[in-house]
């Protein structure tokens, strides 16, 4: 009886033990997983600022070439 009792102890702590271990990968996943994220929504951020400021000046230029274009129909 006592050896049955010494063997489920044993076999109890080892699947504890296990199961810390994955639980700390876990974490340790969730964690770097969060920080991928983090990186990724600022680059997205950034990106679409470029995107948003190229644009702004395309429509700067835009404008500016019809403005060009009144101004010599005026003229004419």
């Amino acid at each position: 009886m006592q050896e049955k009792l010494v063997k489920e102890t044993k076999k109890m702590e080892i699947a504890e033990r296990r199961r810390k271990l994955e639980l700390e990968g876990y974490s340790s996943d969730l964690s770097a997983m969060k920080k991928k994220i983090q990186y990724f929504q600022k680059y997205i951020a950034k990106m679409k600022k470029a995107v948003d400021e190229e644009r702004g000046a395309g429509e700067v230029m835009e404008m500016s070439e019809d403005e060009d274009e009144d101004k010599v129909t005026e003229n004419a």
